[in-house]
């Protein structure tokens, strides 16, 4: 558009482009409008993260070390086969068990990092939600270990993953 980064200023274009969205688009503007809420807010935590954002799961504690985790599905996180885009099914996964290890880990954590994410996709994820259903295996003092199944709404395992994360916890 030939235009530096923070210097776009047509609004009107910008209003133009809305008025002629399809509800699909509107929809999926309004989960980019949170990104962007989001990104620039300066908060920490899972609420300010951009990512967590476009995902938009939604998490509950099932148990003392499980939760289940929703993805509701938009028609950007499909790929051009018609299956959910692998990096997208990776994100979930990632954010899913991120989130079950600071909700379930026996310590208060400070910070956590993924160091190892191991994903077997065994079918193609379709429809308008999937569900994760995460445990954390292994809560040690700087490791921790999560497995996590990524379920359908036929309640058919479309895939199975498990993570390792660097912790530190509150001394």
């Amino acid at each position: 558009m030939g235009f530096e980064l923070g210097e776009y200023h047509d609004r009107e274009h910008l209003k133009e482009m809305i008025d002629q969205f399809s509800p699909e688009q509107l929809e999926s503007l309004h989960f980019y409008m949170n990104i962007l809420n989001k990104g620039f807010s300066g908060r920490r935590g899972p609420e300010g993260k951009v990512i967590r954002g476009f995902i938009d799961l939604s998490i509950e504690r099932t148990g003392d070390w499980k939760t289940v985790a929703t993805l509701p599905l938009r028609w950007e996180m499909y790929n051009g086969l018609g299956i959910v885009h692998g990096g997208i099914m990776a994100t979930f996964i990632d954010n899913a068990m991120g989130t079950t290890l600071f909700m379930c880990h026996p310590n208060e954590l400070v910070q956590q990092v993924t160091v190892d994410l191991n994903i077997h996709y065994l079918k193609g994820a379709k429809g308008k939600k999937l569900m994760a259903e995460t445990e954390l295996i292994q809560a040690g003092r700087s490791i921790a270990v999560l497995d996590c199944d990524v379920r359908d709404e036929k309640d058919d395992i479309v895939s199975k993953a498990t993570g390792t994360f660097r912790v530190w916890t509150k001394s």
